[in-house]
């Protein structure tokens, strides 16, 4: 059984500093999981000025279950082993949930026949074939234009539970955990760092009182509906 932990990072050229550095804005989504279940500490942007100097931070905002299988999403406000779900969301005929949720959708980043396959390459000891495709992309300005986009996908890393892009490593049979985007200059790349059998003992036991209301619930409305 894999469990262990998930972090969902967006890094940025910085152009003032020439450096690739954190994107400050967007924080990061950190989770953990266990066979088909995770869980995402959902954070929010908080911006504070004190003294004319702007600060922002990242308070957690929610944490959310996500059975992988029944493709099922459950909204909780506490971490801890006797909270309740306040809210479920669940996918529609696209893949997508209300609540911003994309990572079951069928359709990817990149236009479906503009792939081209780049060499493959070895980051933090795992290799990783990579895909460059293109798509039209709306800047905030409202004007469109061409950006590229590269998938990493590594066939070592087979049964992760969470992916950036699972529409293409579905096609593929392997997951994708890292994109990087180029659009006017702009650079940026989204990746997911997985620490497998990483779990400490509070988080393994919350997430197991969870997955078992999951399934207790499951099996209630099953036995309702049979009668």
């Amino acid at each position: 059984m894999q469990k262990g932990t998930v972090v969902h990072k967006v890094w940025w050229f910085n152009p003032e500093r020439k450096v690739i550095e954190p994107d400050s804005v967007s924080g990061e989504l950190k989770y953990i999981y266990k066979d088909s279940f995770a869980v995402a500490t959902v954070l929010r942007t908080q911006f504070d000025e004190v003294n004319n100097v702007r600060h922002v931070s990242f308070p957690v905002h929610k944490y959310v279950l996500i059975d992988m299988r029944q493709k099922t999403f459950y909204d909780f406000l506490n971490f801890s082993d006797t909270a309740q779900p306040v809210k479920v969301h669940n996918v529609d005929s696209l893949g997508r949930v209300e609540d911003g949720w994309k990572m079951f959708m069928n359709d990817t980043f990149m236009y479906t026949g503009s792939m081209i396959r780049l060499p493959d390459t070895t980051l933090n000891g795992t290799r990783f074939s990579r895909l460059k495709g293109y798509r039209l992309q709306q800047g905030p300005d409202g004007t469109a234009s061409v950006g590229s986009i590269v998938a990493y996908y590594s066939c070592e890393k087979k049964g992760l539970p969470l992916q950036i892009d699972h529409g293409l490593g579905n096609r593929l049979g392997c997951p994708v955990l890292r994109m990087d985007f180029v659009r006017n200059g702009y650079f940026r790349y989204s990746e997911y760092r997985y620490a497998e059998d990483s779990l400490s003992k509070m988080e393994e036991a919350v997430l197991d009182a969870w997955i078992r209301h999951v399934r207790s619930g499951r099996q209630s409305r099953s036995g309702q509906s049979s009668r």
